[in-house]
């Protein structure tokens, strides 16, 4: 038989380890690399490995251009085909991913066109490609609905920022993909100083408040991001997921239910709205955003192996848990995530062990149930 002392320590010690992890699944992880990615790359939010796989995988003198299409109401334009032509290079085809996202790599340093095509609709612009990430955004006219265009005059505006503002928030995104934040606040006071509207550099500077940890400034950037442009879906994941980060719970699940809404193929909604609910102590709801998020992602997210790890505890399933716990230390062996969730696996191995041929009142999946009362909430 088990002690029941010893049995409510181990719970106890699994809660604090779910509690450790989670509120250090924020965009802190993540985001020094691809705070550039929330703005203008939605296809994922890489690792450090992501890109310096990148770099190592261009050619020498070659860049890379990475991009998004939406329609003028901020919907996203999935499999559009999109055409590089350049004089140093034969012409480069490739398709919009279901965020409208797409990238071209090993393109040589020079001029080129972007041209993105999907039936009728077509839209083009010039870039510079130079070595490194390039970042462009093509924009059809939306043929929709009166509500659609109605939607899409409000969204307008945001068409309406000066080339010189677009031009100091490339180059921030630019300096936060190498890293240099006070280079990038530089870029974006700039910009923002010549369109103090641009929803786009409020998101990318309340990015890097979060990575900073001055949550009350990535808060204030991002309530005016939303505020200037209400059909920004990104702009409320960003602002759900900083109001997560003060245990403002309640708010995180409007803003992010909201964000999801206006933008249903942006997966770090789902992502960010699987980490709420599952802090808020609703396994289930956590599990469906997570395998939501996991369905929509472009490459593997080892952190959504973490959320469902912890969702199935929840849930008294310690053998999924267990699946997906170890899942997640394989993908990402290293970082205090990692330590508490072998931690956790060792628990249910020795649970599991124990009880092998045990009485059934006191089997692991019901000692789960302890887990799921003790959330924290």
């Amino acid at each position: 038989m088990d002690n029941p002392i010893s049995n409510g320590l181990e719970m106890k010690q699994m809660r604090i380890s779910l509690m450790v992890v989670l509120f250090s699944l924020s965009i802190l992880q993540f985001a020094t690399i691809s705070a550039v990615a929330q703005v203008q790359n939605p296809a994922g939010w890489p690792s450090s490995s992501t890109s310096d796989a990148r770099l190592s995988g261009a050619e020498p003198g070659a860049g890379w251009i990475i991009g998004t299409i939406q329609a003028t109401d901020r919907r996203d334009v999935s499999d559009a085909t999109v055409e590089l032509r350049g004089a140093k290079l034969q012409h480069m085809t490739t398709r919009s991913a279901p965020d409208g996202s797409f990238q071209i790599t090993n393109v040589p340093t020079g001029e080129y066109e972007v041209i993105a095509q999907q039936g009728i609709l077509q839209s083009r612009t010039e870039v510079f490609v130079n070595s490194g990430a390039n970042w462009v955004t093509l924009t059809f006219q939306s043929q929709g609905t009166a509500a659609d265009r109605s939607q899409a005059a409000v969204s307008a505006a945001q068409l309406a920022v000066p080339a010189n503002a677009k031009r100091e928030l490339l180059k921030a995104q630019d300096a936060v993909n190498k890293g240099k934040w006070d280079v990038a606040n530089r870029y974006l006071q700039k910009a923002l100083t010549l369109w103090p509207k641009y929803a786009e550099a409020l998101v990318l500077r309340s990015l890097i408040e979060r990575d900073q940890h001055f949550s009350g400034l990535a808060i204030v950037d991002a309530e005016k991001a939303v505020q200037f442009d209400p059909n920004y879906g990104r702009a409320y994941v960003v602002l759900g997921a900083t109001y997560t980060d003060v245990n403002r719970w309640d708010d995180a699940v409007r803003t992010l239910d909201h964000g999801i809404a206006v933008a249903p193929t942006y997966w770090q909604g789902y992502y960010e709205m699987s980490r709420v609910l599952l802090l808020k102590g609703d396994s289930a709801a956590a599990l469906r955003q997570a395998e939501k998020a996991s369905t929509m992602a472009p490459t593997e997210f080892p952190t959504l192996h973490l959320i469902k790890g912890y969702a199935y505890l929840g849930l008294k399933n310690p053998a999924a848990a267990r699946a997906e716990l170890e899942t997640y230390v394989k993908l990402r062996p290293n970082g205090k995530p990692a330590t508490k969730a072998r931690e956790i696996i060792s628990q249910l191995s020795a649970s599991s062990d124990r009880h092998e041929g045990g009485d059934a009142a006191t089997t692991p999946s019901g000692r789960e149930s302890t887990t799921k009362a003790d959330d924290p909430r």
